[in-house]
């Protein structure tokens, strides 16, 4: 996903930024609807996702190392 307006965009979709513009743009072009639907909900998928147990210790394992060398 390239454009930083439109992700920006659906970061924020629920303090209704820029949704004019959008909204505009849905009304010009009514066939990309669909294509920007997939849009937003692979970005969503994309903040939501949650690490696992394994990453998670993997993470922490790394920072404890970098702790210790200080």
């Amino acid at each position: 996903m390239s454009d930083k307006y439109f992700i920006e965009w659906v970061k924020s979709e629920s303090q209704l930024f820029d949704n004019t513009f959008w909204q505009v743009f849905i009304e010009k072009y009514p066939d990309k609807y669909k294509e920007m639907e997939i849009a937003k909900a692979s970005i969503n998928d994309e903040l939501n996702q949650q690490f696992s147990a394994e990453e998670v210790e993997v993470l922490w394992d790394r920072i404890n190392l970098s702790i210790s060398r200080i």
